[in-house]
């Protein structure tokens, strides 16, 4: 997002019965060879989402869990490690503070999905984390894919692999940079996503049936709505995707 005020459009998700690898790459060829019309050179992008749990229980007997342990501490905590090249570091708060999260070159940041809000920033990650002692991973998911600048619009399409390393989906996003607010380019951003969804709709079979994402519905919940499009907004969207692929 560098320099630019920028606002995500919604992301679309592979529905199960399309989410096979070839479905992906006929995909992601697709939209690059309709949309990326200034024939621009695609980037690379990643990130990566990981789900910790509260365990419930000691994990053998004779053990047992601090008093402590949980004080204050969701019980699911989501690190999404985001792309460093989307989120450069501009002050003290960016960059790292994931600790040992795979990935951590980049922003990171905590959705706590029971509580509505987001935890960011090195320091108060790393706090957060260092209180979630009882949580064990449950979950994680790697996006992976390119992305091309076509006038004021980007454009990436990513596969999601799970830990295991098994093919879950696809994922679809569309940024618009002049405006970060989510409002204001809502009619932009639907007007690019349509002109996506049709341009998907010609893949043979069902690899083009894309499923949105209710992008203004999560900053609400979330009470982002307000704020200039950044890393917390990128994280809810990338971790309501993912729980839905997962289902």
């Amino acid at each position: 997002m560098g320099d630019e005020a920028t606002t995500l459009g919604p992301l679309g998700r592979q529905p199960a019965e399309a989410r096979t690898m070839q479905n992906y790459l006929a995909l992601a060829a697709r939209v690059q060879a309709c949309l990326n019309t200034a024939d621009a050179l695609p980037e690379r992008w990643s990130a990566e989402v990981t789900t910790r749990r509260r365990a419930e229980e000691p994990d053998a007997p004779g053990m047992f869990l601090g008093l402590d342990a949980n004080k204050d501490v969701a019980r699911e905590v989501v690190a999404c490690a985001l792309d460093p090249r989307s989120f450069p570091e501009e002050d003290g708060e960016r960059g790292g503070g994931g600790g040992d999260l795979p990935g951590s070159g980049g922003p990171v940041v905590l959705v706590l999905r029971d509580e509505a809000r987001c935890v960011r920033g090195e320091v108060p990650v790393k706090e957060y984390l260092a209180r979630c002692r009882a949580h064990k991973q449950t979950r994680k998911s790697t996006l992976d894919g390119a992305q091309f600048r076509c006038g004021d619009f980007s454009c990436r399409v990513g596969r999601v692999e799970t830990m295991q390393g098994t093919y879950a989906g696809a994922l679809v996003e569309v940024e618009y940079h002049p405006s970060s607010d989510a409002a204001a380019a809502e009619a932009a951003l639907r007007d690019y996503a349509d002109a996506l969804a049709r341009v998907a709709s010609e893949v043979p079979g069902a690899a083009g049936e894309l499923a949105p994402v209710a992008t203004l519905e999560l900053m609400v919940k979330y009470g982002l709505e307000v704020e200039a499009f950044g890393e917390e907004h990128l994280a809810v969207l990338y971790v309501d995707a993912l729980s839905k692929m997962q289902t």
